[in-house]
């Protein structure tokens, strides 16, 4: 799309459109692509993926193909991506059989860890709970410095956790801490590729689980 005679105003208009126009689940396409001519030394790639067939780690081997990509082409040098044995059918025929023949043993987990009266955090903030989820609310971003980081590996190390489990338990306690409560649930993305043979496969694997917590 030529943008070279659009201001900065234009622009990020045209943009903003482009990226918030609905996906058509009937008709698709679910992965949009658009470049954005500004000048011949300055271009815009706008990809629009709905979440419905990418996940985060299957947004990270596009953004990396197409650097590989790209930089070949800047030495006019050829590439060939790695081939891929399997693709999301195959992922679903898995998952499809495993359901079939696991059936009783993964209820069964799901029954045990989430028995009995499923508890509620109760924070201790200046606002009441709404009666109906709102999903309005804020985050807070921030940064481990270096020497942290690594003497929190040091200590996954050594207790045989990766990195994400200790500081899933130091989420866990400062939860505690707040809330004076021992029973606590936090929800948690898992990535879904328990086969190292999709790990290259661009799809929606990612598994939202609940963890459960005994503080005591």
């Amino acid at each position: 799309m030529d943008a070279s005679a659009w201001n900065e105003g234009e622009l990020n208009k045209q943009v903003t459109e482009a990226y918030k126009c609905p996906f058509d689940f009937e008709q698709g396409p679910l992965l949009r692509v658009n470049l954005f001519t500004c000048s011949e030394q300055d271009y815009i790639l706008l990809l629009v993926i709905h979440h419905i067939v990418c996940d985060g780690w299957s947004l990270w081997l596009l953004m990396d193909e197409l650097r590989v990509l790209y930089q070949a082409e800047m030495v006019n040098r050829k590439v060939f991506l790695p081939y891929l044995n399997r693709q999301y059918t195959d992922y679903l025929q898995w998952q499809t059989e495993k359901l079939v023949s696991e059936e009783e043993r993964l209820w069964g987990y799901w029954r045990e860890q989430l028995a009995g009266e499923l508890p509620v955090i109760n924070l201790p903030t200046f606002r009441l709970r709404p009666p109906v989820l709102t999903y309005r609310g804020a985050s807070y971003a921030f940064k481990l410095t270096k020497e942290l980081t690594q003497r929190l590996k040091e200590l996954a190390r050594t207790e045989e956790a990766t990195l994400y489990m200790i500081l899933l338990a130091a989420f866990y306690v400062l939860l505690h801490r707040y809330s004076g409560q021992k029973d606590i649930l936090v929800g948690s993305p898992t990535a879904g590729r328990d086969k190292t043979e999709f790990a290259g496969v661009v799809g929606y694997f990612v598994n939202p689980v609940v963890l459960r917590a005994d503080i005591s």
